[in-house]
């Protein structure tokens, strides 16, 4: 029987976590037909889930987040995924409401409101950039019905698999991890689709203070230049591009990424695109600093 939902966990040194929040998703999710799908890439401590009926481990090479979540969508057998981090926590029967959440909203990104793990005070509804340098502030959790959002947080978003394929699934031209979600985001709302937060779902989430795994600030500013290559108009990107040159490595970053045929990807985005950039700052009223930055520069 097809499972009616795949959960997909890519996985780095993260042994015990990994287990832990599979065993979370077992006792919580309330199906009784699901696949979770882990996409192990080194380090992953599998004895107390590899013989699970319910969980397919695949080993993989070290490439990044988003080329994980692909491959694991790519060996998925239900029509709905669910990407979810190797550190969550979710709530009693919250995989009823996500079907549900899917089953109407067919080309929507679905995400739940992300706490702190173990503080459930603590919550947040998507996020919008709090600054020109692209760091995130999050919604409060005011709303009590599914809503729009402009960005969804990779730790844990669901989504029907033909959309997903047919808005291009994460962009594997992302370096390891960061921005991967703001993109795909931006992407969907700007292919004609949408983000939606369902509140009544609630994932903790450990936002950690270290990584179990190198993470070089290179890859972290060629991810944002990326993003900003393949969506902005531009006197947008001259503006976000300009903020940005005053990290270090940025020429050499801002080369690597134009070597690996951006504006190729952009062309083709604009192309498919029903919406522009400046359609979507308008609709979520987000501030992107253009004018006031190049008043002052």
């Amino acid at each position: 029987m097809r499972p009616s939902l795949s959960i997909i966990i890519p996985s780095l040194n993260e042994g015990y976590a990994t287990q832990k929040t599979v065993s979370n998703i077992i006792d919580t999710i309330g199906l009784e037909n699901y696949e979770i799908i882990v996409i192990n890439s080194g380090g992953t401590e599998i004895l107390a889930i590899k013989d699970l009926p319910m969980v397919r481990l695949y080993d993989t090479p070290r490439e990044g987040a988003p080329q994980a979540r692909n491959f694991g969508a790519t060996n998925a057998s239900s029509k709905f995924l669910l990407f979810a981090d190797a550190h969550l926590e979710f709530r009693q029967n919250w995989g009823n409401t996500i079907l549900n959440d899917l089953e109407n909203n067919q080309t929507s990104i679905i995400t739940p409101c992300v706490t702190v793990m173990n503080d459930y005070n603590s919550r947040g509804c998507g996020f919008r950039w709090k600054n020109i340098n692209m760091e995130i502030e999050w919604f409060p959790d005011v709303k009590n019905e599914l809503h729009e959002i402009p960005f969804a947080c990779g730790c844990c978003m669901a989504v029907e698999k033909n959309t997903f394929i047919q808005i291009g699934q994460f962009d594997s031209g992302t370096r390891m991890w960061s921005e991967e979600d703001s993109e795909i985001c931006m992407r969907t709302w700007l292919l004609g689709c949408s983000v939606l937060c369902d509140p009544s779902v609630k994932v903790g989430h450990n936002f950690k203070t270290s990584f179990p795994y190198e993470v070089k600030w290179m890859d972290l500013n060629y991810n944002k230049i990326r993003f900003l290559f393949s969506h902005f108009n531009s006197q947008r990107l001259t503006t976000y591009l300009t903020a940005l040159s005053q990290a270090s490595n940025f020429t050499e970053t801002l080369l690597m990424v134009l070597k690996d045929n951006v504006l190729n990807r952009r062309k083709e985005l604009d192309e498919k695109r029903i919406h522009d950039d400046n359609w979507f700052f308008e609709k979520f009223k987000m501030r992107d600093w253009s004018d006031s930055f190049n008043d002052n520069t």
